[in-house]
């Protein structure tokens, strides 16, 4: 009995060992997604030349950041000012910021491919037998208990590999016999040697996905670029007009 018992674990034991280097193998294959940061513009030596409008906040608490408001009169900023606040307040930048992060959701799906698939089943009962009475002897009742538990653990690499690894410990109790016990361990490995052969076909898909979210940066920065553009634009006319109200002024005192 203690030989049967110590011949499970050893089985089970090496089920579990399979089944975590499996996952470490898988780890280990298994492609990364594209970093998150979305920002697509000068190095970090070059931002650190230039540092950008951000980090020129002021920490003062219960004020604006850059804009000092007057009590009664105009308000008074610089064009990096009127940049910076544009690029707070503007709703179709806020949108056009989430973009990359629906674009990034179809790199997760494309890699969902190659994501270890594990399943398992544990299943048990019980059953009661009474036999008719015999001639001179009582009815013969007899109690079977069944125990039964599988697992298997499938993978495809991007190497077009598939890993397979399965298991299964079955379990008969009868009241008048010794128990049954029965287990299996299998696995293969499959490789593609022509058709889904090597990474250059297995993550195309992810490749795409990675091509669409930095076309979805680029057109990100591209909207930036453009509204800043507009913005000086907006910027440099209002400061025109008020030259040319100023000089018409001037004028109107003249002709006086």
């Amino acid at each position: 009995m203690l030989a049967k018992k110590f011949s499970i674990l050893y089985k089970t034991a090496i089920t579990l060992g399979l089944l975590v280097a499996m996952c470490l193998l898988s780890s280990c294959t298994e492609p990364e997604a594209t970093d998150k940061q979305d920002y697509i513009g000068p190095s970090d030596s070059q931002s650190a030349i230039q540092p950008p409008l951000e980090n020129k906040k002021t920490q003062e608490p219960n004020s604006s950041p850059i804009v000092k408001i007057e009590q009664n009169g105009p308000i008074d900023i610089t064009i990096n000012e009127a940049v910076l606040i544009s690029l707070q307040k503007n709703k179709s930048l806020a949108v056009e910021k989430l973009s990359p992060q629906i674009k990034r959701t179809f790199e997760q799906q494309a890699l969902a491919v190659f994501d270890p698939d594990l399943k398992g089943t544990v299943s048990g009962g019980q059953t009661r037998l009474e036999s008719p009475p015999a001639p001179g002897a009582g009815p013969l009742k007899s109690i079977e208990k069944t125990f039964g538990a599988d697992a298997s653990l499938n993978e495809f690499l991007p190497t077009g590999t598939t890993l397979s690894l399965d298991g299964s410990v079955n379990r008969l109790d009868e009241s008048y016999a010794d128990p049954f016990v029965s287990s299996r361990l299998g696995g293969s490995v499959t490789q593609s040697l022509l058709r889904g052969f090597g990474t250059a076909v297995n993550l195309v898909s992810v490749n795409q996905a990675r091509i669409d979210t930095k076309i979805s940066q680029y057109e990100l920065r591209g909207f930036v670029e453009s509204l800043v553009a507009q913005i000086e634009e907006a910027y440099w006319n209002y400061s025109l007009a008020e030259k040319s109200i100023e000089i018409y002024e001037q004028s109107l005192l003249v002709a006086e």
